[in-house]
């Protein structure tokens, strides 16, 4: 996989045609459609994305060779140094909107990846709540946010994206929680809800609803109600 996006960085981008929209929705899902249709797509995402539809066709196998071979923390350290600027991606620059093909990629073959045993417990000693919870996409948030919370469902623009692009990693987390193991990550998955607070509060505060609020409080209660005990002791 690294290999493989370091030798074709250089190859031109190119438009998404309907077979490979098709082809995508069956990588991942929606997510990774808002982001890419009409748009352009580099090399550095395509492989993370064949890597999403083979984990989904054959994850017991192909999740052990992720995890002997390095590739999980390679895309963990690719997902931490990946910076975006919203209001920049709202007009598509061709910059941002390549990095945030990338980052989606990553979430999805990281969910993917999640879903299974070995992977699962590859990246959790990678500590990858905790990645989650200081990545650099996440640190700028636009002030459109804040000033105009309703903006978040205006589809394309910096608040939506930055919005939609949180609940990915509420998504990410919830695939954590789906193996059995999940309660010793409990804290740290929580930290990452954290991170986004003055986001959720001002949500709150504003009585904004939209999938990612929708998808964190679901993801807020299951800890509770689950890892209850764990969350209470002293």
């Amino acid at each position: 996989l690294k290999t493989c996006a370091l030798q074709n960085a250089q190859m031109p981008s190119k438009r998404l045609m309907s077979d490979e929209e098709v082809w995508l929705r069956g990588a991942g899902g929606d997510m990774v459609i808002t982001t890419t249709i009409g748009r352009r797509i580099t090399s550095h995402s395509t492989p993370l994305l064949l890597l999403s539809d083979v984990l989904h066709e054959d994850r017991k196998t192909f999740a052990v060779m992720i995890s002997k071979t390095g590739v999980a923390r390679y895309m963990t350290d690719l997902l931490a140094s990946i910076e975006l600027d919203w209001v920049a991606l709202s007009r598509r620059e061709p910059d941002d909107e390549q990095s945030h093909v990338l980052y989606s990629s990553l979430m999805i073959a990281l969910s993917r990846l999640a879903l299974t045993e070995c992977g699962w417990n590859t990246l959790a000693e990678l500590a990858l709540p905790e990645v989650l919870a200081e990545l650099r996409v996440f640190s700028n948030p636009p002030k459109q946010m804040f000033l105009e919370p309703a903006s978040v469902k205006k589809k394309g623009s910096p608040a939506e994206l930055y919005v939609s692009s949180f609940e990915a990693v509420i998504q990410l987390c919830s695939a954590i929680c789906a193996k059995p193991k999940w309660k010793r990550l409990s804290f740290k998955i929580l930290d990452v809800v954290h991170s986004q607070r003055e986001l959720l509060s001002q949500l709150m505060r504003a009585e904004i609803s939209c999938r990612m609020m929708n998808a964190t409080a679901l993801l807020v209660q299951y800890i509770w109600d689950n890892g209850r005990n764990r969350i209470c002791s002293p």
